[in-house]
């Protein structure tokens, strides 16, 4: 079906799952993202396309499917930025998840994923890893 079929019949579409059958341009997703429960990451993407519509996607299909640079790695994970202009969001890939309650990954914005620094005691790592964060540490004190 092509973009223009689907806004002509748009009653008629299952829009929640509708980027996983059909290949979908960056600006229909744009217009349309409202109605969609998920967004597939398997179509190369824009990083800021990435960044807007992150909570809809899959972090292990982002990581296997797109290309969004090196990753920075710590002893317990490695992370991932995703940005766009000067925000950043990130995919945190943990290295042990074989408990139940312990996820794979996180996705998380600049507060969520200061907060794992610290928890993991890694804010001697900020500013050189993550100088983007400082504002947050300056803010807290």
């Amino acid at each position: 079906m092509t973009e223009r079929f689907i806004e002509k019949h748009k009653g008629q579409v299952e829009w929640e799952t509708l980027s996983f059958h059909q290949a979908l341009s960056e600006r229909f997703i744009n217009r349309h993202s409202d109605k969609m429960a998920a967004i597939s990451a398997e179509q190369p993407r824009s990083e800021a396309f990435l960044y807007m519509h992150l909570e809809k996607m899959d972090p292990e299909t982002i990581l296997a499917c797109q290309q969004i640079g090196e990753a920075v790695e710590y002893e317990s994970f490695k992370v991932y930025s995703i940005s766009r202009n000067s925000r950043k969001k990130y995919i945190v890939e943990f290295n042990h998840y074989d408990e139940p309650d312990s996820p794979r990954f996180l996705k998380l914005d600049d507060e969520g994923f200061y907060d794992l620094l610290e928890e993991y005691e890694l804010q001697d790592h900020i500013e050189a890893d993550f100088p983007e964060l400082l504002f947050i540490e300056e803010m807290r004190f």
